[in-house]
Parts: C-alpha cells; sequence; structure tokens
C-alpha cells in the first residue's frame, strides 16, 4: 500500500487516511514512524470513514503523546483495549517512535508494539463489537509550533 511521509501545520488537525483494499479477512497492519511533539496526540488507526475524527469515529487506533503516554482506543473512545492511558519510558520524546497496530478480524485481536516491544498483546475485541476498517491513516490533535511528524506510513495484509 505505500509509504509516505507528512507533518502538520501550526493550529491544525492535520489527517490522512488511504482506503483497506483486498481481501477482507487476512490480518491488517498499520505501522508508522511517529514524532508526536508539539501536538497533544499523534495517531494511527483504522477507521469507517475517510474525513471523520478518530475521536469520534476511529474504529481501532493507537494515540502516541509527547511525554511516552500511549492508549489504544476502539469505537471512537468507547472502548480502552490497554484500559486507560498508559506510560512506557521506552517511548522516545522528540523523536520518531515505531508504531505497529495488529488487526486480526478472524481471530478478533489487537495488538500493539512501540520500539519493537510488545505494549499489547493480542487483545480480544469485546463482544458485540465488529470495527469497520475501510480506510488506514494518520491523525494529529492540536498541532502548534513545528508539529508532528509521521514517517514511513503503511498499511499491509498479513
Amino acid at each position: 500500500y505505500g509509504g509516505g511521509y507528512a507533518g502538520g501545520a501550526a493550529g491544525t488537525n492535520p489527517m490522512a487516511v488511504v482506503p483497506v483494499v483486498g481481501a477482507s479477512n487476512r490480518p491488517l497492519t498499520v505501522t508508522a514512524d511517529i514524532n508526536p511533539q508539539d501536538s497533544e496526540w499523534t495517531a494511527i488507526g483504522l477507521s469507517g470513514f475517510a474525513n471523520h475524527g478518530w475521536f469520534g469515529d476511529g474504529q481501532l487506533w493507537i494515540y502516541l503523546k509527547n511525554g511516552g503516554r500511549y492508549n489504544v482506543l476502539a469505537n471512537g473512545t468507547a472502548i480502552s483495549l490497554t484500559g486507560g492511558e498508559r506510560f512506557d519510558a521506552r517511548i522516545k520524546p522528540g523523536a520518531l517512535n515505531r508504531v505497529e497496530l495488529f488487526y486480526d478480524k478472524v481471530a478478533r485481536t489487537v495488538a500493539l508494539r512501540i520500539n519493537g516491544y510488545v505494549m499489547l498483546p493480542a487483545t480480544t475485541l469485546p463482544a458485540g463489537y465488529t470495527p469497520v476498517t475501510s480506510y488506514a491513516g494518520w491523525s494529529a490533535l492540536t498541532v502548534a509550533g513545528n508539529g508532528p511528524s509521521v514517517d514511513s506510513f503503511e498499511l499491509r495484509r498479513r
């Protein structure tokens, strides 16, 4: 699905998405190098809509904050798969962090690695919730200064 680079401008909430195409039952991996500096958070994930925000419509997504905090969310912010916002000192402030979000539709599991470390092992989605994964992308909230960086964004089917 290709890679790329994107950045934000002061006073904006930038986002970009690509359509998810191909065999719908194969597991998906959304990957990017994220430096969330100068934003409240920067996120990657899967959505059912091309032009809606992650907070309301993100189906499976992870946000990263510059201070080493992160959260894996589903159904907007209704479900936290990490049990709330977490801190990990292995998240590098002011630098690119490799973020990998894994979704297996058949197994109904989500997993997360940051900088090669497992932050969320394969975790089963709550009963009754089936994500709509029509788009993959990235987003940032409340960008200031030079803004965050999202580099090497990639969507893969495993």
